[in-house]
């Protein structure tokens, strides 16, 4: 083994391994063992040959993301259960829709995980202690359901396997080159295919129509947290900064930059060949449904984590500005691909592409209604240091300047201890 203990400790802290659940991390286990002989098994279909699987270990760490680290040829996968703890809060939010109150309360909080990762602790106490304040003035009345309890169950369960089978899937393709073009193959021309089909029943948005719907989408997201106001010109200036470049044949655009940009391939590659892995042994097609939705849910969190990292001055920016120009295009080509590999592949797929094109533009418009735009319209950190100087006072900040000089405090703070 080439990653040792120490290597790790190094890594993600000295106490990467005690706070992972023993049952989790024999899940995740089983999790890589299955969908490691799922690649072997289509290679091997394909006439090609995987070897042994990659090491694998489990961490519980503040860093939240998986690993891929490669040294000497030598390949180990890191999975960190705190990642599943993220997409458990942010799917929870999701589900039960969320007040904006409650959702910012959250985000305060994972802004504060966030900083501490990069070592901002100045802002990692402020922005937790304003998320420990927020937290004991709410008043969450609602119970979840517990149909909806069980959804969120399957979902963060689907969300974690397709992270884990996401990394696989780097190593699987990278050793295999008969996996490798068939993937290129299949997927490539599932999304064609499925581009083709919606521009011939006119389904695909003109410019003007784009257009519209983004300015729908922000006065709904306005209106969400401020009834019956009217948008302020300073809203619409922060609105029209995150407004994608819409143009007709925009579709046709981001099947051109999956051409193009090799990066971009091999990302929708590993998503599109994680996201099928997890309908192996799927008894029926709920159950499809299912496995596409929490693929993308998982990218949407992800994507959510790294728009946090960008309103950190020291954190690492040209990263987040390369994942970030891939993100979009991820989620569209995933989409894409789930409703074409339901209409041409699955057997009997074609009646309930209609229930699957529904949920996935359901979760979509939820996540974004509930959780993302709380995050692009009104969370800006840089704005809101002079907000709680102001309305809380800098005895609050002398608390919080006392917290980040305390490790310890400091991680119970944020929920690490």
């Amino acid at each position: 083994m080439f990653l040792h203990d120490r290597q790790l400790s190094a890594t993600f802290g000295d106490d990467h391994a005690k706070r992972v659940l023993a049952p989790l991390e024999s899940l995740y286990r089983r999790y890589y063992d299955e969908t490691w002989q799922r690649y072997a098994e289509l290679t091997v279909n394909h006439g090609g040959r995987l070897d042994d699987p990659p090491q694998f270990h489990v961490v519980h760490s503040p860093k939240s993301y998986p690993h891929n680290i490669r040294s000497a040829g030598e390949v180990a996968i890191i999975y960190d259960q705190h990642l599943g703890q993220v997409f458990n809060r942010l799917t929870a939010l999701t589900l039960e829709d969320a007040s904006p109150a409650l959702v910012d309360c959250y985000l305060q909080k994972l802004f504060a995980q966030r900083c501490y990762v990069v070592g901002d602790f100045d802002s990692a106490a402020l922005f937790g202690s304003v998320a420990y304040l927020m937290k004991s003035n709410l008043k969450n009345d609602k119970q979840q359901s517990p149909a909806l309890d069980a959804m969120r169950s399957v979902l963060v369960g689907l969300q974690e396997r397709f992270v884990i089978a996401h990394e696989l899937a780097h190593t699987a393709l990278g050793s295999s080159e008969e996996l490798l073009t068939n993937c290129e193959w299949l997927f490539g021309n599932l999304v064609t295919d499925y581009y083709d089909l919606r521009e011939e029943s006119g389904a695909s948005l003109s410019e003007a129509e784009a257009n519209s719907q983004f300015w729908d989408d922000v006065d709904a997201a306005f209106m969400r947290r401020n009834p019956g106001a009217t948008i302020p010109e300073e809203a619409k200036l922060a609105a029209r900064s995150q407004k994608p470049t819409a143009r007709s044949g925009a579709e046709r655009e981001t099947e051109q930059r999956l051409r193009a940009d090799p990066l971009l391939r091999r990302e929708f590659l590993c998503d599109s060949l994680a996201a099928t892995s997890l309908l192996t042994g799927s008894k029926d097609l709920s159950e499809v449904i299912a496995a596409f939705v929490a693929s993308t849910a998982a990218l949407h969190n992800l994507r959510l984590l790294k728009i946090l990292d960008g309103h950190i001055e020291s954190a690492d920016t040209d990263g987040n500005a390369n994942f970030l120009t891939h993100a979009q295009d991820r989620l569209s080509l995933l989409r894409a691909m789930a409703n074409a590999y339901m209409l041409f592949v699955l057997p009997a797929g074609k009646e309930h592409q209609p229930e699957l094109h529904r949920s996935l533009t359901g979760w979509n418009k939820d996540f974004a209604a509930v959780v993302n735009d709380q995050l692009l319209f009104h969370f800006h950190p840089k704005t809101m240091r002079p907000h709680y100087l102001k309305t809380l006072g800098a005895e609050f900040f002398t608390i919080a300047d006392q917290i980040a000089t305390d490790p310890a405090d400091l991680r119970m703070l944020l929920g690490f201890s």
